[in-house]
């Protein structure tokens, strides 16, 4: 809903508002902050300059994908984090001693999170994808374990989440839960995890998704009120 939401700025500042605010629990095209390629468009600054010279105020978001560029963004960010949503509804299953992993280095923070609301363990997966092919390659350090929550901000097509799943199953993990807080699930990402070796899938409802366990509209509402009243 990109261009609806480029029209419906347009249009309230056009008819007289002071000021205008999104709130966009997913932030669509804000994934990409770097050429990896010639040619690539970097799609993260190109939409914030659009919001920009929109007139848009501030936006409201929930674990953007690319949160080092927030001081550079022209418009505003207030980047809102879902890991406790998502570890007090982790808290609801049966775990005994899981292990929180995040798929790569930069979803170490994450995972951190996640892990100290558990009061569990955490650590990070390394994960390279060619630039070319988009082939993944995954390693680990070992860790001990049968259960595992993996956690990542965003599920796109699976291919980095899938070769982790693998990778700890050969390293005798038993149960594995697939968490995030952004579910895309392009093309046949649910079955390729599920293949693997996941047990289940959790996600947050910030895109519609049959996966959607938990909210984020309860931190979302709470960050409003305070800017608001």
């Amino acid at each position: 809903h990109v261009i609806q939401t480029f029209l419906l700025i347009d249009t309230l500042i056009d008819l007289g508002a002071n000021s205008v605010e999104l709130v966009s629990p997913y932030l669509a095209y804000a994934r990409q902050d770097k050429r990896f390629l010639d040619g690539e468009a970097i799609s993260f600054m190109t939409l914030l300059k659009i919001l920009k010279n929109l007139g848009l105020g501030k936006t409201y978001t929930v674990n953007i994908h690319c949160p080092w560029l927030i001081p550079e963004s022209p418009v505003p960010i207030i980047d809102l984090r879902g890991e406790k949503p998502l570890a007090a509804h982790i808290r609801r299953y049966n775990f005994s001693n899981p292990i929180v992993v995040s798929v790569g280095k930069k979803g170490l923070d994450m995972a951190k999170m996640v892990a100290e609301y558990l009061g569990v363990r955490y650590t990070a997966a390394q994960s390279e994808r060619d630039k070319v092919t988009g082939t993944v390659r995954v390693e680990l350090d070992g860790i001990p374990g049968i259960e595992a929550i993996i956690v990542d901000d965003i599920i796109s097509t699976g291919g980095t989440m899938v070769e982790l799943i693998k990778l700890l199953k050969k390293r005798g993990f038993q149960k594995i839960y697939v968490t995030c807080i952004h579910a895309l699930l392009v093309g046949d990402a649910v079955e390729k995890i599920f293949n693997a070796g996941a047990d289940r899938i959790i996600a947050s409802d910030t895109i519609p998704n049959k996966f959607a366990e938990y909210s984020v509209a309860g931190i979302i509402s709470e960050e409003l009120k305070k800017k608001h009243g």
